[in-house]
This record gives C-alpha cells, sequence and structure tokens, in this order.
C-alpha cells in the first residue's frame, strides 16, 4: 500500500508559492486527465491514463508510462525510480519528488509551470454571435420555410391530387406523401405500405369504411346498421400504430355502449353490462340445431330445465371415469381419464371431434360381434339400412347351410323369406341395450322403409359458446372437473359448462386485483358478430 502526501502548489501575484496538501494511498496511483486517477491533471495535453507510481518490496518508489515514455529530469525513460529531487513533466505540470520526514512516505509535489494563454484573449479574439460571422438570421430561415413547404406540403399534395405524379413518383425508395407516415403499418398491411391512396381516398377526409370492407368483405358488422350509424371502422381500428395498435381492446369501448344499450338499439334484448365483475349476465349456451329445426336454440346456464342436451346418443360420463371394465376384455379393468377422448386440437383452443372409430371402438369392437361369431361377421357401425343388410346375408347363408348340412334343399325364394323374417327379428332386438340402442335413441322408421327403425340424426354440440374466445390451451394448469362437473353425471343430456361464477372464481374485470386474472371484454368476445354456420354448426 502506498502512503503519499499530495502538495498543489499554486502562486499569488507576487510569485510566492502557496501550498495545499492532501493524502492519497493505494496500491499504485494513477496519474493522468481521467477522473478516476488519483493524481488528476486536467488538461487535454495529459493522456486520460499517463503514468503509474508504484512500490518495490525494498521499500522504494518508481514511475512508469502507461503506454508511453515519461519525461524524467529532461529525458525520457519508461520507468525511473522517484527519489528526492526527481522532477517529472507531464503535459503542463511538472511533478517532483521531495523528501519526506523520516523517508517511510512519499511526498509529491504537483505545479502548472506551463499555462494556457488567457481565455480572454481567445473569447476576444472568436466571433460568439451569428451577426459577428457576417450572416443573416431571416434569410436562411426564410429559404428553409419555402423548402420545407415545398418537400413536406406541396409535393404531397400535388402526388395526392394528380394520378399521372403519383404513378412517375412510385418507383421512388420514398415518394413526397409517405413523408407524411406517422407510423409503421400492421404487417398484414405492409404489401401496400407506399400506396396511401389505398386506404385514404381524399386528402384530409377520414378513411372512409369502403376502403376497409373492400378487402374485408367477409367481416360482418355488430350491430344493426341503424344502431352503429355513428361508428366507423377507424374508430377502433387505427393503423400507423405498429403490430400492437390496430385493435382496441379496453372496456370503454364496449361500455360506450352496452353500458345503456337501449339508447343504441330501442329492440336489443340484451341487458346492460359495465364489465364482467359488475353486472355481467349469465353465460347462454348454444345448442346445435337439428335438421328442420328453425335456427339456433340458446339457454341461460341459469335455466336449468331448458339446460338439456338432444344429442341423439346415450352416454354417461360415470360409468368412463376412473376404473372401468373394457367392454371388449372383461377381465381387464382401465383407468380412463378425461383426455382419453379429448384431445386438443393443434391450436390448444379446442377438442377434436369424438369419433367411434378413433375413441370408442378399441373398447367396444365386441358389443358389434354375433353372439356367437360366425365366419367372422360382423356388423357395420354405418346406415341402419347397411345393418339389416348384413343380418339378412348372415341368416341367408345360415339358412342355406344348415339346409345342406340336413341333406335337403330348401327353394331360395323360401330361403330369402326366412332369411329376412329372422334378420328383422334380430334388428328389432337390437334397439335394446345390446345392440345399437346402447349408444343410440332410435325411432319408428315408418311404413315401407324396409327397416324396422331408424338411428336418430345425431347433433352433437361442439361449440357451446360459439361467439366466445376460449383457449384450453392457457387453462391446462386446471383440471379438467375443476370447471366441467361431469364425474358423476349419468346422462348425455346433461350440460357441464362453467357458469358465470365459476368463472369469476379466477377472473375479475378489467383491472383484476384481489388475486383475479385481469379481462376485458376483448378477452372472450369478438367485437365482430360470427357467421351463422359458425352459430348453427351447419
Amino acid at each position: 500500500m502506498i502512503s503519499c502526501r499530495l502538495i498543489q502548489i499554486t502562486r499569488n501575484r507576487q510569485g510566492q508559492p502557496i501550498r495545499t496538501e492532501r493524502r492519497i494511498a493505494g496500491d499504485a496511483l494513477r496519474i493522468g486527465r481521467g477522473a478516476e486517477c488519483a493524481i488528476h491533471l486536467p488538461d487535454h495535453s495529459v493522456k486520460l491514463r499517463h503514468a503509474v507510481i508504484r512500490d518495490t518490496d525494498a521499500g522504494t518508489y518508481y514511475i512508469e508510462g502507461d503506454g508511453t515514455p515519461v519525461c524524467v529530469n529532461g529525458s525520457f525513460h519508461e520507468a525511473a525510480e522517484l527519489v528526492a529531487g526527481t522532477r517529472i513533466s507531464i503535459g503542463p505540470y511538472e511533478l517532483v519528488a521531495e523528501t519526506a520526514a523520516g523517508g517511510a512516505e512519499l511526498v509529491v509535489s504537483i505545479e502548472l509551470v506551463r499555462p494556457h494563454p488567457q481565455e480572454e484573449n481567445l473569447l476576444a479574439r472568436a466571433p460568439v454571435s451569428l451577426a459577428a460571422t457576417g450572416l443573416s438570421k431571416r434569410q436562411p430561415a426564410f429559404w428553409l420555410g419555402l423548402l420545407i413547404a415545398l418537400a413536406f406540403l406541396l409535393l404531397p399534395l400535388v402526388q395526392t391530387n394528380s394520378p399521372s405524379v403519383r404513378q412517375a413518383l412510385a418507383a421512388l425508395p420514398l415518394t413526397p406523401l409517405q413523408t407524411w407516415n406517422p407510423g409503421p403499418l400492421l404487417p398484414g398491411h405492409q404489401s401496400f405500405a407506399a400506396q396511401c391512396d389505398k386506404c385514404h381516398r381524399q386528402a384530409f377526409r377520414a378513411v372512409p369504411d369502403a376502403a376497409c370492407t373492400d378487402c374485408h368483405r367477409a367481416t360482418s358488422p355488430h350491430a344493426t346498421p341503424a344502431a352503429a350509424a355513428d361508428l366507423r371502422c377507424a374508430g377502433c381500428h387505427r393503423d400507423h400504430k405498429g403490430k400492437d395498435g390496430m385493435v382496441r381492446s379496453d372496456v370503454p369501448l364496449c361500455v360506450s355502449c352496452h353500458g345503456d344499450i337501449k339508447r343504441r338499439s330501442v329492440d336489443s334484448a340484451l341487458a346492460d353490462v359495465h364489465g364482467f365483475d359488475a353486472d355481467h349476465p349469465e353465460f347462454s349456451v348454444t345448442f346445435k340445431s337439428r335438421p328442420g329445426d328453425a335456427g339456433v336454440r340458446r339457454v341461460a346456464l341459469s335455466d336449468k330445465t331448458a339446460l338439456v342436451e338432444e344429442s341423439g346418443l346415450k352416454f354417461s360420463h360415470k360409468a368412463h371415469s376412473g376404473k372401468v371394465r373394457r367392454p371388449s376384455e372383461p377381465q381387464k379393468f382401465q383407468v380412463m381419464a378425461c383426455a382419453d377422448c379429448h384431445q386438443p386440437d393443434s391450436g390448444g383452443l379446442r377438442f377434436k371431434p369424438v369419433t367411434m372409430k378413433e375413441h370408442c371402438f378399441d373398447c367396444h369392437r365386441e358389443e358389434f360381434d354375433f353372439n356367437p361369431p360366425v365366419d367372422e361377421h360382423r356388423l357395420a357401425h354405418g346406415s341402419e339400412r347397411a345393418v339389416v343388410d348384413m343380418l339378412e346375408h348372415y341368416y341367408l347363408k345360415k339358412a342355406l347351410r344348415e339346409d345342406t348340412g340336413r341333406g335337403g334343399r330348401v327353394p331360395v325364394q323360401q330361403a330369402l323369406v326366412d332369411a329376412a323374417a329372422r334378420a328383422g327379428n334380430t334388428a328389432a332386438a337390437l334397439t335394446g341395450d345390446i345392440g345399437c340402442g346402447l349408444c343410440h335413441e332410435t325411432e319408428p322408421a315408418g311404413s315401407g322403409a324396409g327397416i324396422p327403425w331408424k338411428i336418430r340424426p345425431l347433433a352433437i354440440t361442439e361449440r357451446w359458446l360459439p361467439q366466445a374466445r376460449f383457449a384450453h390451451d392457457k387453462h391446462r394448469a386446471a383440471k379438467c372437473t375443476q370447471c366441467h362437473e361431469l364425474n358423476r353425471s349419468r346422462d348425455s343430456a346433461d350440460v357441464a359448462i362453467p357458469d358465470l361464477q365459476k368463472c369469476r372464481e379466477c377472473h375479475g374485470g378489467e383491472q383484476g386485483g384481489n388475486h383475479k386474472v385481469a379481462s376485458p371484454c376483448a378477452a372472450c368476445h369478438a367485437f365482430h358478430d360470427a357467421p351463422r354456420a359458425q352459430l348453427t354448426g351447419k
């Protein structure tokens, strides 16, 4: 550790020295213009790190240059020992190693021996005002103003109103009209970023809705034209905001109309809404339409008596959850979970449709064999006509085989009649729990149909809330049964869509709070109405 007594020498008007002392210490004492140097020499002719003072094991001190030699006693050296009387020149400064009391402490004095000329003389010779240079403020400002008006006002106006000029300037990297661009476009609009007139049909006029609907023809409106008479596409969709500014998602956007919906649309059957955590009405599910039904059927989750799905299937979730016996292998058990049948789609939003081939046939394949199996014949899982045809073929073949085995032959016509009768009796029995009626609801086929019954058309609802935005992938941390209470359901008519109160357990309003997820309107609702096919499933 080096302990140094640093003496700063200045001189008064009579030239007499004035000595100011302070102590510095360190493993090495760096000298230079940099503020971090222990011996700070504030002059531009001095390097940021000019030299450094170090000590030796013998208790002596030496100075060495930091990349350049140091002038010691009039000659340059890479390093030199510091003894009493050693003079070091660094820029306009002179450092002198002085004798210390007892010789144990390093004493260095610093004096500015070659000062610069007085700053007053320099300022007197230098012009410090625009007038002193002979230049005028007004004339450059006038021409600069004209140049700005020409480049950023007149030329864009000419390009806007003259198709020929617009076409001539289209090849430029930057056209005059593009100088009015207030920000980057949405990525989907980058393909026509240089064609301002594609959206801005008239100069200094708002973008008309027709400029949007010319491209977005499939986008449906949110309300009737009368209710949305004062609404514009650009009121909510404002481009030139980059990738995140095109769609508004704040609650006031929706509440401005839905907070007092009757004022906007007198005939509206909707209730006033001010937020998800305030007065949001109970959810209504949309049941898939059956063939021949007029429109869709929407039922509030609070209306338990009407909340019945008529899917045409007989299914028990309770019988298909937990440890169950495999129908195809009664001696084996299988632990079933929701994910065995309900598998997410590629986007993670919803689930793939449950099909007989993919999800049921592995366990239920023996349910469709003859009892006992004969010649590996099996009933097809298909149309009623295909089932009856297969039964008639089987009984005809069986009748002919039995008669041949007894040594007699029965007329083919009689065999056909007998086979049809036996097939009809068997087909009628299939409506019970050992056949098609195990999973399907059946109904009389009517006279002349050639079959005793028919399967009721399926109407399985795959999207209960078609106008809602909901991603199952974002809720994967929760168990299915936390939201869908189906583990005790014995009837396929049960509807287990979570109600409003269930969602409010985790979701709050726009700001969230109280350990709840912030849920503005746009988190679940799309602004534009869904197409009818999306609602009906047709």
